[in-house]
């Protein structure tokens, strides 16, 4: 009997290394997909195979952990469904429902694995994932920076993009500086877990940074600096704060040319968001995701929260703040230190979206990195009271 057990323990401990093995390889994909992509068939295959399968086995296997998951962040999927019940019976346009149930499923099944991921052995399993990634994303950006800075005297012919699957400048800057981000949060951890790998990590972030500052993407410096703000208020050392804002002037001021190469206007965006408004106000149950939005002269209104009250409704994007604020307030009450360092990434993927807000009720693309990569921070935090908790997935 008790060797009958043996055995089923064993076979159940093998099953869990193979599935999170396999949502790993996954992760990989999700985080260099922008390297791996050169046609848009080719990214959803390796998605699908890479991603959402092992995640879907990885809920039904650990089917407890997965209800026990949504049960405790209900605010979160009670979003979900409002996505769906909008997107099927009270837009005006219910063309994009399939594409949002898609969406959704992935986002559903697939959010509870990565908290898995990133919950095992304090990010341990995550920050691995995250280095083989960044030794491929850097090594193709230092190619193209090399080309630049050699043979065109550091001067890009237009702003510079290099990846196929990201037609606008701005969208690699979405992905890059993302991409930098959590580079430097995991060489804070590593730094303070006194591993010796961090140096590695800050040279990833300044690569990816450089690249994303040669994007010229204003939207990208006023995310980092809510980026820089949060991390030197996490401090509480004023001193250190008030030499970090004098360092961040002097480093204006040297690259103030480059910096403002395209002016400091805002592109129109005041006038974007007061007409994405009125178009919201005149249509509160929102125009659906099938629909071809039109503000002004532009196909989005520059806000992820205007698109997800023109695409959804109202009701969707005020459950959707609601729950990330809840979730935010929840892991301050649980681990009020740590908690900033969590919110790194969530505070640099809004910063971006704020000024540039594509659907992000999409499958894995450049949005998760900003917005729902980040969450599961949370998420593993709230999920686990501490990342490091390295409970098992659940058993039948």
């Amino acid at each position: 009997m008790f060797s009958q057990n043996e055995n089923v323990n064993k076979y159940t401990n093998i099953v869990e290394l193979v599935l999170v093995g396999w949502l790993c390889l996954g992760l990989f994909l999700i985080l260099s997909s922008m390297v791996w992509s050169l046609t848009g068939t080719a990214y959803i295959t390796r998605i699908h195979i890479g991603w959402v399968l092992p995640s879907v086995l990885i809920a039904v296997w650990g089917w407890r952990y997965f209800l026990i998951f949504w049960v405790s962040n209900w605010s979160l999927m009670l979003f979900f469904v409002s996505i769906i019940v909008a997107s099927a019976f009270l837009t005006e346009n219910n063309e994009g429902i399939t594409r949002d149930l898609k969406a959704v499923s992935i986002l559903v099944f697939g959010m509870p694995a990565l908290v898995r991921v990133i919950a095992v052995r304090n990010f341990l399993i995550f920050d691995v994932v995250l280095f083989f990634s960044g030794v491929i994303v850097c090594g193709y950006v230092l190619v193209e920076l090399y080309d630049v800075y050699t043979l065109r005297n550091g001067r890009a012919v237009s702003r510079f993009e290099v990846f196929p699957q990201l037609n606008n400048p701005l969208y690699m800057a979405q992905y890059v500086g993302a991409l930098g981000v959590l580079f430097l949060g995991a060489a804070g951890r590593i730094s303070q877990n006194k591993g010796q790998l961090w140096p590695v990590f800050l040279v990833m972030f300044c690569i990816l940074a450089l690249a994303a500052f040669k994007t010229e993407s204003r939207s990208w410096l006023v995310a980092m600096a809510l980026v820089c703000i949060v991390a030197m208020y996490s401090t509480k050392r004023f001193g250190l704060m008030a030499a970090g804002l004098v360092s961040v002037v002097v480093l204006g001021w040297f690259f103030k040319d480059q910096i403002f190469a395209r002016g400091i206007s805002m592109s129109y965006r005041d006038q974007i968001w007061m007409e994405g408004i009125r178009q919201g106000m005149d249509r509160p149950l929102g125009q659906g995701s099938g629909a071809s939005l039109r503000v002004l002269r532009w196909d989005e209104p520059h806000n992820i929260f205007l698109t997800m009250w023109l695409m959804y409704g109202l009701v969707p994007m005020l459950l959707f703040v609601s729950a990330v604020l809840v979730l935010i307030n929840q892991v301050r009450v649980i681990a009020p230190r740590e908690y900033f360092g969590w919110l790194l990434p969530l505070a640099f993927g809004v910063g971006m979206l704020f000024f540039e807000g594509a659907n992000v009720i999409h499958r894995p693309n450049e949005s998760w990195l900003l917005i729902w990569i980040p969450i599961c921070f949370l998420l593993a935090a709230k999920t686990y009271r501490y990342v490091g908790n390295d409970s098992k997935m659940g058993t039948r």
